[in-house]
């Protein structure tokens, strides 16, 4: 309906009603749509960095480790070294 071709090779321009049938059959469908994918896209996205954050966290524990023992071994020297 929008598009009717009229006489002469002309189209009318659609009217208000037109465009109203147009977003209520076809943009709030896509739209709906494009939004849920959205939510779904964040949600994931939001699981993966959290899983990152932990992975970066366990390797963080990991650098910090040895440096404790080191720390625990050098008072335990100086200790020995007092006596």
């Amino acid at each position: 309906q929008a598009w009717e071709k009229h006489s002469h090779n002309h189209f009318r321009a659609p009217t208000a009603l037109d465009m109203e049938v147009l977003i209520k059959t076809c943009l709030m469908h896509l739209a709906i749509k494009t939004q849920n994918e959205s939510f779904t896209f964040v949600h994931e996205l939001k699981q993966e960095m959290h899983a990152d954050l932990k992975y970066v966290e366990s390797i963080e524990n990991e650098i910090d480790e040895p440096e404790y023992d080191k720390a625990e071994f050098s008072n335990m020297y100086d200790i020995l070294l007092q006596e």
